[in-house]
């Protein structure tokens, strides 16, 4: 099971009050992609949306002869929703379903029937992204009203002819999430933001380390070459005393970094000194090289 299909599980099995399963019945209906259709009210390849609809169409008008059905396409099967065209109309009357979302007291349910009928999101381990699939351009400005005014950023958009609407941030996403009241994904969301900041930063100073330890390696290997040369070409009475402890110094530990060094002399040098001495080992041996 997706994560997008637990997602939806949980909005279908939250516990609404009247007024809630009203607005979640009209997002669901309003975004359904068998709206005109004529005996049809949605369809899906989830049982369990279809009878989170229906249930919604009977305690809204108990009266409605709402059907469940189901199809057989090879290996797949879907799931129907249907009722007669006359008591389509009354359901879709009743319900006030148009775009006016600011008359409507419950948005966060109302959000929640959308989703349902047209949402995907993507798993936040992979990537924060929440899609609704209209099936107008009027649809999707009217949700990306509802999203905006709630200060969420979401972006109408087209795929392939396709109008969407979808919100990519995490903090976004998270916050839709909320609104919709799946309050179980809201805290997943949170616990996976969570482990990708502390995992990022373990990676930055895991890079940072290695930058170190890689500067230091290749710092030691260019003084330990220079000295070399250096004793090689002009003796080791060509360096001054102080020059020749800090030759020996690193000759003994080739792979120390300068605080290293630092611990393991055994003469009086401050930090600073001992850089300065090793590179100007570094600048003689240089200069005797131009001079070949």
């Amino acid at each position: 099971m997706s994560f997008s299909t637990d997602l939806k599980r949980e909005i279908a099995e939250l516990k609404l009050s009247g007024k809630g399963r009203r607005a979640r019945l009209k997002g669901m209906l309003l975004y359904s992609k068998e709206a005109d259709k004529k005996d049809v009210l949605f369809s899906s390849s989830h049982a369990f949306l279809c009878e989170t609809l229906q249930k919604d169409c009977v305690h809204l008008l108990p009266e409605a002869s709402v059907k469940l059905e189901q199809e057989q396409h090879g290996r797949k099967v879907n799931y129907l929703v249907t009722a007669p065209e006359q008591q389509k109309a009354a359901l879709l009357a009743m319900l006030g379903a148009d775009d006016r979302f600011y008359q409507e007291p419950a948005l966060g349910e109302l959000l929640g029937g959308i989703f349902l009928a047209c949402g995907t999101m993507t798993d936040p381990k992979k990537a924060y992204l929440l899609e609704f699939s209209c099936r107008s351009n009027r649809r999707a400005d009217a949700l990306c009203e509802l999203l905006r005014e709630r200060g969420i950023f979401a972006t109408a958009t087209t795929r392939q002819g396709q109008p969407l609407v979808y919100v990519k941030d995490s903090e976004s996403v998270e916050d839709t999430v909320t609104l919709m009241g799946a309050v179980k994904t809201s805290f997943e969301i949170m616990n996976i933001k969570i482990y990708k900041d502390i995992r990022n930063k373990a990676n930055r100073i895991t890079n940072c380390e290695t930058a170190n330890i890689e500067k230091t390696v290749a710092a030691a290997a260019r003084q330990t070459q220079a000295i070399h040369f250096l004793i090689s070409e002009k003796g080791e009475d060509f360096l001054t005393p102080e020059l020749k402890q800090a030759a020996q110094l690193r000759l003994d530990n080739p792979e120390a970094s300068l605080s290293e060094l630092l611990a393991a002399a055994d003469f009086p040098v401050s930090r600073s000194g001992l850089n300065h001495r090793l590179n100007r080992l570094c600048l003689l041996a240089d200069r005797l090289k131009e001079k070949h």
